[in-house]
């Protein structure tokens, strides 16, 4: 079974968009999100049918897995057990280079600043483990970091990149 921090990861049999979101991720291709046939668009989080033309022809692109810090916080009292013996973890809204502020074919105005695509995960050091949540910052630069659970799922965590930042950094102020 899937496992991440000691913790079984279990997605339903039934939760079909789900267990397929872990397998593309496990295929070792990098970060793949679903990408609409119709209107070209890519979108997360994962649903049925794209958000834009409601077009059910979904099928997964690979994206760069690049990106910044669009927003975190400091995990300081985790909930799960998995979490307890990681206090002070960063968990961060990643906004991904690809199709960042481009509107859909639907738009009256195009491009729309705020639109692009972002995603939730950790802040991790190259070899796994949780980076220093001082070290974040919001507009950092980062890099795919893929996580293998086991039997063929991943799950996209996020490691800070070397690139310069984008725009001014501004950090949580500490405790």
């Amino acid at each position: 079974m899937p496992s991440w921090l000691n913790a079984q990861v279990v997605v339903p049999e039934n939760d079909h968009q789900n267990r397929r979101y872990f397998e593309e991720q496990g295929k070792g291709e990098g970060l793949r999100l679903p990408h609409c046939q119709d209107c070209d668009l890519m979108h997360y989080p994962i649903r049925t049918m794209c958000p834009e033309c409601r077009s059910s022809n979904i099928d997964y692109k690979t994206v760069s897995g690049k990106g910044r810090v669009y927003s975190y916080f400091i995990l300081s009292e985790p909930i799960h057990p998995a979490f307890h013996p990681h206090p002070d973890t960063a968990i961060a809204l990643i906004e991904l280079d690809e199709q960042r502020g481009q509107g859909s074919a639907f738009d009256a105005i195009q491009p729309q600043e705020l639109r692009a695509l972002r995603l939730v995960g950790n802040i991790v050091k190259a070899d796994g483990s949780f980076e220093d949540p001082n070290q974040v910052a919001i507009n950092k630069r980062v890099k795919l970091h893929m996580m293998d659970l086991g039997d063929g799922y991943g799950l996209p965590q996020w490691e800070l990149s070397d690139e310069p930042s984008e725009g001014a950094e501004w950090q949580v102020p500490g405790k």
